[in-house]
């Protein structure tokens, strides 16, 4: 009977063991790689949530960096067109020095119209050439109508502006040798008013749309990785003393163990 009752014995302090040193490898695991749930079984449903929280997390990043690049390409173009209306100024002043006829003769006229000419020049190679990540700045297709329509409509506006200026090229309609220099310079004031509006546009996009929106997503995104954490990441105050309870059942099982192995020897013992 009492070897049966020291079998009994055995096999409990065996399993308490055996539970014990399980679970101080467990704690052990999730101190030393940070992480609550390791592999499915530690939580099947924390773990599904993490991978959730995760992937929403890499859709926002892709968001905010979307957001950063279409920044950078309004700072491109706004770059561009400031120097562009320091140019449409230049004109500006270019075409009312022509229409003072009273103290222009025909070399002087002829010199301005080389003037206008060069800075028309120069504002198509701006036109042209002006990319950001190979991408043409001034034939940027719409992105979000919604959100930046007002500011692609002005893109025709300005296009508009740019090809009406080439009617003050030598020898075209409104040049500045013979040509009506009054429209003249209502062409060259209406483009450095669509210019400016186009600036401001885009000014107003960056600050109060694409600002606004990396914002709210940095936001969002701080939400979601603190969720995250909160459900696969190690609480290693928790851990620790978890681990320190685990250690000292796994001696009282063992110490267990031994008496319940020292048992039917000394049960010989007395029966001797």
């Amino acid at each position: 009977m009492s070897r049966i009752a020291s079998d009994l014995s055995v096999i409990a302090a065996t399993r308490s063991f055996a539970e014990q040193t399980r679970a101080v490898n467990t704690t052990i695991e999730r101190l030393s790689t940070g992480h609550r749930i390791n592999r499915a079984k530690d939580d099947p449903s924390g773990l599904i949530a993490a991978e959730s929280l995760g992937a929403r997390a890499s859709a926002i990043n892709g968001e905010i960096n979307r957001l950063e690049r279409q920044s950078l390409l309004f700072s491109t173009e706004e770059g561009a067109r400031t120097v562009v209306s320091d140019l449409l100024i230049e004109l500006n002043a270019t075409i009312i020095e022509a229409a003072n006829t009273g103290a222009n003769d025909l070399p002087e006229r002829e010199a301005l119209q080389f003037q206008a000419d060069a800075i028309i020049d120069a504002i198509d190679y701006i036109y042209q050439t002006t990319s950001f990540n190979d991408q043409h700045v001034f034939k940027v297709e719409p992105t979000t109508p919604n959100t930046f329509s007002k500011i692609e409509a002005t893109q025709t506006e300005a296009d508009l502006s740019k090809r009406a200026l080439s009617e003050l090229r030598a020898g075209a309609q409104f040049n500045l040798i013979d040509g009506n220099l009054e429209i003249a310079q209502q062409i060259t004031t209406g483009a450095i008013e669509t210019n400016a509006t186009r600036i401001g546009a885009l000014g107003s996009a960056q600050k109060h749309v694409i600002g606004a929106q990396i914002r709210s997503l940095h936001t969002e995104l701080e939400n979601v990785l603190g969720a995250k954490s909160i459900i696969k990441d190690t609480d290693y105050a928790q851990e620790t003393a978890t681990l320190s309870r685990h250690q000292i059942l796994q001696q009282a099982a063992m110490q267990s163990l031994k008496i319940a192995n020292a048992l039917p020897a000394a049960a010989l013992q007395l029966l001797g």
